[in-house]
């Protein structure tokens, strides 16, 4: 295993999406998605190769770094990609990855509760808009737990990066779910 250096820089090449995926990238990357097509012209992401075109990702190792140290504390150097994370307690040993990566993605995607769509902004709600940020197209995560703590660790990154730019940018890139109208009420299809 490659181990992760807090001073390195994100590495920049890449090869693309994955065809070929584990049962749990499929369901981080069918989360993902379900939470996406809820909003109006939000494409959604593949799973991405480790190493790709762009960017070389660094989720499983982060995971793993922040399961060894027990420092919960995103990447020193996230210039390339997005990212978010989450953790749990658990019992037991050896836990199934499955519901700490729903969970998170749950409890990221309710920061929706908190964004303003008619204002196109929001507080504590990055984690949402990541998920949903209409220009990432490619998805890496990665699950680690440690013992000492009885937590699990799971850390998703995203490219290209979301929640960048000035506060004009949101209003594009974080699109409206579907059937919302502008005087802030939700039709059809919405919530």
């Amino acid at each position: 295993m490659t181990r992760y250096s807090p001073t390195e820089e994100p590495r920049v090449k890449q090869k693309g999406c994955k065809t070929d995926l584990s049962d749990m990238e499929q369901l981080v990357l069918d989360k993902h998605n379900e939470y996406r097509a809820r909003h109006q012209d939000t494409p959604p992401l593949c799973y991405a190769e480790i190493t790709g075109d762009d960017v070389e990702f660094m989720a499983q190792e982060w995971a793993d770094h922040v399961g060894e140290t027990g420092k919960f504390k995103h990447t020193p150097n996230p210039k390339v990609y997005g990212e978010n994370m989450a953790w749990s307690s658990f019992r037991g040993e050896d836990p199934d990855p499955a519901p700490f990566y729903t969970s998170g993605m749950e409890r990221w995607y309710s920061e929706i509760r908190n964004w303003d769509f008619n204002l196109s902004k929001g507080s504590m709600t990055s984690h949402f808009t990541q998920i949903v940020w209409q220009s990432s197209t490619m998805l890496n995560c990665g699950f680690s737990t440690s013992e000492t703590l009885r937590r699990a660790y799971v850390v998703c990154q995203y490219w290209p990066k979301g929640n960048w730019g000035r506060q004009s940018e949101y209003a594009v890139k974080v699109r409206p779910p579907l059937g919302f109208v502008r005087e802030g009420k939700l039709t059809k299809g919405g919530g």
